[in-house]
């Protein structure tokens, strides 16, 4: 997963609900770093097992400091 925000956290706890394990990417640490809690508010809303929380990894991604090429079209 790309994104550790409102719909990637989602999806995440979804997956990892449903037994897949998931990766989850983002640039944000912070951001990242509340995943677990977040997937565990959900599980629990959903009356689902939070031990899948447990099947989510987490990956920081590093800022880039070169912007991107411009098109040339």
């Amino acid at each position: 997963m790309i994104g550790a925000g409102l719909m990637g956290h989602s999806i995440a706890g979804v997956c990892a609900a449903a037994g897949a394990t998931v990766t989850v990417h983002d640039a944000d640490t912070a951001v990242l770093k509340q995943v677990p809690d977040r997937v565990r508010r959900q599980l629990d809303s959903l009356g689902r097992d939070q031990a899948a929380t447990e099947r989510i990894q987490l990956v920081a991604i590093p800022r880039s400091r070169t912007p991107p090429p411009t098109p040339t079209w």
